[in-house]
Parts: structure tokens; sequence; C-alpha cells
């Protein structure tokens, strides 16, 4: 009868690893997915957001840009099984550009004092939203499978070695 050696160091040795990825290095290799995730959703977001271009006789503007300025990470958080990260933009006026309003909003000064905006007109027309972060996370949301899915790859193969 035929006899066989077989050598199961590699194997014991990729077990190992495979038992130390569930435990220890499960939640870094969760927290950088979510981390590249986040910042794919940024470049999207701030590549889709509007630039106000004031006109060009107009020599005291400065020229625009603060609300795609705006966008940031926030931190990751772990709940129980699930990691969170918020892409934020904290510029007033922000939410009123994503999703639409009413009337036309304008920036008060009196006095050199900033009063704030103000919604002026309400009873003009409808002003559309642009909804750059609603159509960035659904277009991540169609290749976040594909992402993930490769970084898995480059983790086993790294354990591999």
């Amino acid at each position: 009868m035929p006899k066989a050696k077989v050598d199961f160091r590699q194997f014991t040795s990729l077990l190992t690893k495979f038992q130390r990825l569930a435990h220890k290095d499960k939640s870094e290799f969760s927290t950088d997915i979510v981390k590249d995730l986040a910042a794919r959703l940024l470049r999207k977001v701030k590549k889709r957001t509007p630039v106000n271009k004031k006109a060009t006789f107009d020599k005291t503007y400065t020229g625009g840009g603060t609300l795609r300025r705006g966008w940031t990470i926030g931190n990751v958080v772990k709940t129980g099984d699930t990691y969170n990260v918020e892409v934020i933009n904290p510029v007033k006026y922000a939410s009123y550009v994503e999703k639409g309003h009413r009337g036309v909003a304008i920036y008060v000064k009196k006095g050199g004092t900033d009063i704030g905006w103000r919604v002026m007109h309400k009873d003009t027309h409808w002003t559309s939203g642009v909804f750059m972060l609603e159509i960035s996370e659904k277009e991540l949301g169609k290749d976040a499978e594909r992402i993930v899915e490769k970084k898995l790859e480059k983790l086993l193969k790294k354990l591999r070695r």
C-alpha cells in the first residue's frame, strides 16, 4: 500500500493567522474598511458639491467653495458589531443646497455685525436640491461590496506569506 507524508506546518501556520485575524485584526480591518469607504464618499460628494461663481465684475468677491471645503469625516465609532462614521458638512446652508428650499436665502449684516441667514420672499419659487450626498451614497453603495472583497483578498494574500 502506498504511503505519503504530509507536512501540516504551513496549514497550521495559516490557521493560526486566521485565528488571529478573527480576534485581534478583525477590528482593525473593519475600521480600515470603514475609513476607506468614508474617504471614497467624501471624494465623490466634494466633486458633486456646487461652487458659487459670482459675477467677475464684483471685485470684492474672493471666490466660492466654502460648501465644498466644509465636508469632513468624523471618527469611526463601534457600537456592538456595527462600525459607524459620519460624513459631515457644518456649513449653515448645506442642508438647503442638498435637499432644496423655498424662497431666497440671503446673508444679513447690520452695522458690521453678522445677523445670519434669513429666508426672504417665502412665496417665491422652489429651488431644487442638488442631492450631492444622497447621490454619492447610492453610487458608493453599488461599489461597496466589490471594494470590501478586494480589501479582504489583499489581506488573505498577506496572511499566506
